[in-house]
């Protein structure tokens, strides 16, 4: 099975409050999200899971906060946790490719958690989001095969 896909860096914000505001928010988000980026790549995942937090508490609808919560927690074991996270990022993502990502990482979560069912199911939507993501059908095809095991 191949590792969870990220997509962990500083993202656009877009947010509908004063100018002098906008600013500050934006720095404080930016940095949180940094800060953030740098704990996950030195593999302090708790860490960067309490600055993604921080970030969308600032920022609720920032996609790419989901999706890193989702990583974050993913690499803590907790993957009902990051199914969760995954989820809200696809429902407030516009971008196709993220919305792959995600899909992506669910089924990973899930083949972790033995839910063969369910991994198919999100192999087949990064899929139908991106139909040339080899490793999305390589780990289909083993979400099947152990699906078929298990039946």
């Amino acid at each position: 099975m191949t590792i969870p896909k990220t997509v962990f860096h500083l993202m656009c914000l877009a947010a509908v409050v004063p100018a002098a505001w906008t600013t500050v928010v934006a720095q404080s988000v930016r940095s949180l999200v940094n800060a953030g980026n740098d704990l996950y790549k030195d593999e302090k995942f708790s860490d960067a899971e309490i600055n993604c937090r921080k970030a969308l508490q600032t920022e609720k609808e920032l996609v790419q906060g989901h999706f890193n919560l989702g990583n974050t927690l993913t690499k803590q074991g907790k993957y009902g946790d990051a199914v969760k996270e995954y989820e809200t990022a696809i429902s407030k993502a516009e971008q196709q490719e993220t919305k792959a990502f995600a899909h992506y990482n669910i089924g990973n979560s899930r083949m972790k958690e033995q839910q063969y069912q369910e991994a198919v199911r999100s192999y087949v939507d990064a899929l139908k989001l991106n139909p040339n993501d080899e490793d999305a059908k390589y780990n289909l095809s083993y979400a099947l095969e152990k699906l078929k095991q298990q039946q």
